[in-house]
């Protein structure tokens, strides 16, 4: 018999119609990658000190955080892939859709968002080993601290709540170019994408510099954001892959497309770890661009094919907003207080498995509530 929970969180009516089965797989790799980037970075020297540790390590722990670095930057294009198929795809040409998009998709959003800015205040408040926040601060102060992160001013949260903010501002927007890539030809944009595409062609030709150690930089005062978002670049890429722009594309290009840029990223990141100058390739990297993509179309075209556990996944992919805002807190408090864990390996399996497993059985205990299902998990 189905239990309560599922019945909780299952699509019914009209809206179970326009569930796509094939983006609740994305949204499953995705929240993958995300939490695995946050295990990586509390695992391996990621920011500082990267070729001391590549020198003091050996090669399998090197390309185990390599592929799992790598990976790991993938999640945040992915979701906002998802963005741009579902979102773009919309009717916005009133008032009225826009109103109702604000209503139901922003301020939803934001409700969910500042629920959890509040948690993760007093968490750092209560839960920091040697509680500073609490020894130094009056009862007042520490209210108007919390004041401050959910006015996203002088914020003090968890690090990966820096994606709440773009999200945010691109929700804001998106009902604007929903409205323009209808009623604007797609050549329309040619100039501004191909603005941007030499700018991200420029820095990843300043990081490749870095990566032999060549001191001269190119200068650009022109900046992608600019021209618009940088991250609008992922959400109009998911809507132009939804809308069949690499239909024409044969699959077996797709599988050696998504292969072959993950595994020549890995190559020029495993080469960064071993130089001096500390360098990590970020969302603006062309290689992240073009893998995100490419899974995203390789995803879409496969996905039929695990349609035999099409209820597990979905269940799981609309956990997936909630699993991102609680296994953080989880994995902080495991690296706070949790024994030292000398392998690597093993500390990354570890910060995962039980923050993401812990996650998952406090979403499973607090979807019997419907207030907290609706604003706190953000289950639909």
């Amino acid at each position: 018999m189905r239990s309560e929970f599922d019945n909780s969180i299952q699509v019914e009516g009209k809206a179970a119609k326009q569930r796509y089965f094939w983006l609740d797989v994305v949204r499953i790799v995705a929240i993958l990658s995300i939490t695995l980037n946050h295990a990586v970075n509390r695992t391996y020297q990621n920011y500082h000190g990267q070729m001391n540790e590549f020198l003091n390590s050996s090669r399998f722990s090197m390309m185990l955080k390599t592929a799992v670095t790598v990976f790991s930057h993938l999640g945040v294009p992915l979701f906002l892939m998802i963005s741009g198929a579902l979102i773009l795809s919309k009717k916005m040409e009133s008032r009225k859709n826009v109103r109702h998009f604000y209503r139901h998709n922003l301020l939803s959003l934001l409700i969910t968002s500042e629920i959890w800015y509040a948690v993760m205040y007093w968490f750092i408040v209560f839960v920091t080993p040697g509680v500073p926040m609490l020894r130094d601060n009056t009862v007042l102060q520490l209210i108007w601290g919390m004041v401050k992160t959910m006015l996203f001013i002088d914020q003090t949260t968890l690090g990966s709540m820096w994606y709440i903010p773009v999200i945010l501002c691109l929700y804001t927007v998106l009902p604007l170019f929903a409205l323009l890539l209808r009623k604007v030809p797609l050549r329309t944009f040619v100039l501004p994408s191909a603005i941007v595409f030499v700018i991200l062609i420029l820095h990843n030709v300043n990081l490749l510099l870095t990566a032999v150690g060549i001191e001269y930089r190119i200068s650009l005062a022109l900046n992608a954001n600019n021209v618009f978002p940088f991250y609008l670049i992922y959400v109009l890429s998911g809507w132009w892959v939804k809308e069949g722009g690499l239909r024409c594309v044969a699959s077996l290009w797709i599988v050696l497309g998504t292969i072959a840029s993950f595994f020549l990223t890995c190559a020029l990141q495993y080469y960064m770890y071993s130089r001096p100058a500390d360098c990590l390739l970020d969302y603006d990297f062309t290689g992240y661009i073009v893998c995100a993509g490419f899974l995203f179309e390789l995803i879409r075209r496969s996905a039929d094919r695990i349609r035999g556990v099409e209820r597990p996944v979905t269940v799981l992919a609309r956990t997936s907003f909630a699993i991102y805002f609680i296994h953080i807190i989880i994995m902080t408090a495991l690296v706070w207080y949790s024994p030292s864990i000398s392998r690597p390996w093993m500390k990354l399996l570890y910060l995962e498995g039980i923050s993401v497993g812990g996650s998952v059985i406090l979403i499973w205990l607090l979807a019997y509530i419907p207030c907290l299902r609706k604003h706190v998990l953000y289950l639909k």
